[in-house]
């Protein structure tokens, strides 16, 4: 092998605790080939990747994972040359003759310590190290292995000098240079007396720049700060990376705003420390002086990082003062060291140097978390008053309570109000923690629950002033439903949800003790009544907010908005209250949809982002609000007004009510009286009451939602309030709208006379909703009834059910009248005389007259059908079925053979001929509108004779009292409708 070099590829590394040298152990076939050169183990050396010389033990590697080609290396000499486990390398094995021995080895230990171990086993060593190192070349590393101590070092020369790699021998001289005990510049020797004590608390700094703080006076150009952490944050965080700087030196500008406590950090400070995009931490502060040594930067990349010089020479430009140890976040992640150029002993801090004193070295994992910036959210439109409100009410220091509720329906923007508080506090100084208790983790856990709930409180108060944004507050604090009447302690005690808020409100209560203004809540929740009772029991919400439906001039404000964002023109003749009128009753989420989708639309329709009517109308009439989608609403009832006969006042009435305020919005929005809103229709059964209330829905294009009495009674304590409140809730959020109580006696009756209370209840959640402190607001009510005075009288003062109209008994003009409604649907003689057939039906109420007509028209089908019979027998009528092509036959004789399909055809062809003849001669044959019913005078008369009122003398004679003496006779001294108190008396009014 003299001269001759071996090549092997594709060897995998193999890390080896036997081996505690420079030596390294081959495959068992290279093994084999080496032992047949009858060369001596020492003169070969081995070479990996052309830059790791080391000598070979004589021994062959062990197979690894069913491998043989294998490379065994101790795993710290490895780990010097970045060798890693598992790695493939390329290997070369050379003789070294004499030719290349070295008589001297020039060192020099890595560290201090080596150099103290070296010095104290100087014999020792040169045994150890000529036995473990067979190669030699200046600039390598060595190791030295003694006993469970490892010594580092590096050759600086070889003899002769004109041999680049070298072989050791027993008689090669070890010389090792001497290590002084470097003294390094300790940052405590750089700080400046009567400054060690300073704690302040931090503010965001945007239009800071570099690492920099901002304080009031500061004493000194420069300053070591450290972040002081709660001991609760101390248990969360990772355990930290020793490399990484606890102090960091930045640059002090001044800011006569801040308080004296207070100190600003910069953007790029604050993402050094790792800290969220808040307020509140508190900030240790030590002034220091720069040190005068020279010194170079190493800069290590981060691990996932590509090197790109240039880039990190301008990042650590932009920070102006660095750190040793520093690890700077971004794309191109690193971290720093800094050292002596003299003695390469560490520096604490300075400034940054020149490029030339930059170097690129190892890579590092910098071991940096990334945080959410604090960036700024979609701006509200339409409700800057009320949110100007939310956040005075927030900050201001004089409140009753700490905590307050945003509640409304999903949709109108409680989400979009804490996060514009989670901007806006921020910006203002306060320590803001938003949660989303919809994706707190492990939340159905009730002691992982508690745990992160108390750590909340006490963070914040760390960091007072703090706000706390619980968004969906509902879902981790729900409402408890019982159907008991008075459910036990323990029932309630034992809830989840009881024991969550329980706990929080104690905690809170105490730290506010402690500072009234230290951390403040703010919970956003659909409505108050979904949260636990125990909020509103203890008085621990003190103002609450509530978003509706927006109006039409809101809704104006955010169409303006958010047409602006997506860039749509709108088309000449349209403009955006034409869209706000299409768009009543619409949330905010919505109006984003149905602006979204124009965009689209637009955008896959249209060549140019114009919006023009026909392409509004489509979208919107395919689009149903969210709000609307679990609503049974009637746009269209199907009952006109001219279906309606008679009732002219009460039609005159309705419309004035209904139609005018929407109709003449503007007018009636500039007037300073209060518009009726709720009307009570009352009278006799059939007169009309409830078709009334369809046909006024649709004369006036409301929407129409029809209310039934179970419908709104449940058996769970609450439930029954909870439906009234939902249902006015719905009407809200379809207005303009009518709600129809029909037989409203039977839902809002008389207050005392129900044992169980349930309709009580009722009725006083009604009378909150109907003139309420919120009032209504394009809800209109109408309730029907034949009993009047069974309904609760608080309901018919005015502000509730305003007017009340009565459906009377029609008189003979409302009765001709109401005939001609109903049979103008139907055939009728020319000369039917409604007048005659009116004065014969006195007392008939508008039903007696629907079902008299339906009566006579049967009559003139029962006569219709009887003519078209006996002109078939005479034989006048249409003979043969000629459009029948089915011909029917019966076949006479003994033969059983079927017809054929010729001969039906044929007979078929002349019967036709014969009925061509027969219509030449007599006219026409009688065709299907001949054949339709026609009601003549005398079939309206017999129906009117064979039918009977409805109500009889008696009743009508007692439902007239009661409508007199509730209209006409109302001196205050109304029956009380309470149960009767002697024995045998009714318990209801049912």
């Amino acid at each position: 092998m003299n001269g001759q070099q071996l090549n092997f590829q594709g060897l995998r590394v193999v890390f080896s605790r036997e081996l505690d040298s420079n030596l390294v152990r081959l495959p068992n076939n290279v093994c084999q080939l080496l032992d047949q050169s009858n060369i001596p183990i020492q003169e070969f050396g081995i070479t990996i990747n052309e830059e790791v010389y080391a000598g070979w033990d004589g021994q062959a590697s062990k197979a690894f994972q069913g491998s043989d080609h294998i490379l065994e290396i101790n795993a710290i000499f490895a780990g010097e040359y970045k060798i890693q486990m598992g790695q493939l390398v390329d290997v070369s094995v050379k003789r070294f003759g004499n030719e290349t021995l070295v008589s001297e080895v020039h060192v020099e230990p890595s560290s201090f310590q080596d150099w103290e171990i070296i010095d104290a086993n100087a014999a020792y060593f040169q045994d150890q190290i000529l036995y473990q190192t067979r190669l030699v070349k200046q600039g390598a590393k060595l190791l030295c292995f003694m006993q469970n101590i490892v010594c580092r070092f590096t050759v600086t020369c070889i003899s002769p000098d004109d041999i680049e790699v070298g072989r050791l021998t027993n008689d090669t001289l070890f010389i090792v240079s001497p290590k002084v005990k470097e003294k390094p510049l300790d940052s405590d020797a750089l700080k400046l007396n009567g400054s060690e004590r300073i704690v302040k608390r931090s503010l965001l700094g945007e239009e800071l720049h570099g690492l920099s703080v901002a304080l009031k006076e500061p004493q000194h150009a420069y300053t070591l700060i450290s972040l002081i952490k709660n001991p609760i944050e101390l248990i969360r965080q990772k355990k930290d990376d020793d490399s990484a700087a606890h102090e960091i030196c930045c640059k002090v500008i001044q800011d006569s705003s801040l308080a004296d406590d207070e100190v600003k950090l910069s953007e790029q400070l604050r993402r050094i420390l790792q800290l969220a995009p808040t307020n509140g931490y508190k900030i240790k502060i030590v002034y220091v002086k720069i040190p005068d040594t020279a010194f170079k930067v190493i800069v290590h990349p981060d691990s996932e990082n590509s090197v790109d010089v240039e880039q990190y020479i301008n990042s650590l430009g932009e920070l102006d003062v660095i750190t040793d140890g520093l690890a700077v976040p971004g794309s191109q992640r690193f971290s720093v060291e800094l050292q002596s150029v003299k003695k390469g002993a560490k520096v604490p801090f300075g400034l940054v140097p020149g490029k030339n004193l930059i170097e690129i070295g190892e890579s590092r994992d910098s071991h940096s978390d990334a945080h959410e910036e604090l960036s700024k959210p979609s701006s509200l439109a339409g409700i800057d008053k009320l949110y100007t409100e939310i956040i005075d009410t927030v900050k201001s220091p004089l409140g009753m309570s700490n905590s307050f509720l945003i509640q409304g329906g999903s949709g109108m923007g409680k989400s979009l109000i804490l996060e514009n508080l989670k901007y806006d506090l921020t910006r203002s100084g306060y320590h803001v923690n938003y949660v989303n208790c919809d994706s707190i983790p492990d939340s159905t856990n009730l002691a992982k629950t508690k745990q992160y709930i108390s750590e909340l409180l006490h963070i914040s108060y760390w960091h007072q002033p703090s706000v706390i944004l619980l968004d969906n507050a509902d879902s981790l604090f729900s409402a408890i439903k019982s159907s008991e009447e008075q459910p036990s302690s323990s029932n309630i005690y034992s809830q989840t949800s009881t024991k969550l808020a329980q706990m929080m409100m104690n905690d809170a209560e105490q730290l506010m003790h402690k500072n009234s203004n230290s951390v403040k809540i703010v919970m956003a929740a659909k409505s108050l009544d979904n949260l636990n009772k125990l909020f509103s029991q203890k008085q621990f919400i003190g103002e609450m907010w509530t978003l509706r439906p927006p109006t039409r001039y809101q809704r104006n404000d955010i169409l303006t908005k958010l047409l602006k964002e997506k860039g749509i023109v709108l088309d000449t003749g349209l403009n955006v209250a034409d869209i706000s009128i299409e768009t009543e009753g619409y949330s905010p989420a919505d109006l984003h949809l149905i602006v979204d989708r124009l965009f689209y639309e637009l955008l896959t329709l249209s060549d140019s982002l114009t919006l023009t009517r026909p392409l509004l109308e489509s979208s919107i009439s395919g689009f149903t609000p969210a709000s609307l989608r679990s609503v049974k609403l009637q746009k269209s009832t199907g009952v006109r007004w001219s279906d309606i006969g008679g009732l002219t006042s009460a039609k005159r009435l309705l419309l004035e009510t209904f139609e005018w305020p929407t109709k003449y919005a503007p007018i009636f929005a500039s007037s300073p009286l209060r518009l009726r809103s709720g009307i009570l229709l009352y009278g006799y059964p059939g007169c009309g009451k409830t078709m009334l209330a369809s046909a006024v829905a649709q004369q006036c294009g409301l929407n129409f939602i029809s209310v039934k009495g179970p419908e709104i009674l449940n058996k769970y304590i609450g439930a029954s309030e909870q439906s009234v409140r939902d249902l006015f809730n719905r009407a809200q959020a379809a207005k303009p709208c009518i709600l129809f109580f029909d037989e409203f006696d039977s839902i809002a009756p008389k207050r005392g006379h129900d044992s169980t209370g349930v309709t009580d209840r009722v009725v006083n959640q009604m009378l909150t909703q109907m003139d309420g402190a919120e009032g209504l607001d394009g809800v209109y009510v109408l309730a029907a009834t034949s009993r009047p005075d069974l309904i609760d009288s608080a309901l018919l003062r005015p502000g509730r059910l305003d007017k009340s109209v009565v459906c009377d008994i029609p008189d003979v003009a409302e009765r001709e009248d109401i005939l001609r409604a109903v049979t103008s649907k139907m055939n009728v003689q020319e000369k039917l005389d409604f007048h005659e057939v009116a004065l014969r039906t006195e007392g008939f109420t508008g039903a007696d007259l629907q079902g008299m007509t339906y009566n006579a028209y049967l009559k003139a089908v029962h006569r219709t059908l009887e003519n078209g019979a006996s002109a078939s027998a005479t034989g006048t009528g249409t003979g043969i079925c000629s459009g029948n092509p089915h011909l029917q036959y019966i076949s006479l004789g003994h033969d059983d053979k079927p017809v054929t399909r010729e001969a039906i055809d044929k007979i078929t062809e002349l019967l036709q001929k014969n009925t061509a003849i027969t219509t030449a001669a007599t006219g026409p044959p009688t065709t299907q509108a001949s054949l339709q019913p026609t009601i003549s005078t005398q079939d309206i008369i017999d129906a009117a004779q064979e039918a009977n009122p409805s109500i009889s003398q008696q009743e009508m004679l007692k439902l007239s009292t009661i409508y007199h003496k509730f209209v006409g006779d109302r001196e205050g001294h109304m029956p009380s409708g309470e149960a009767s108190h002697k024995i045998g008396g009714r318990t209801t009014l049912a």
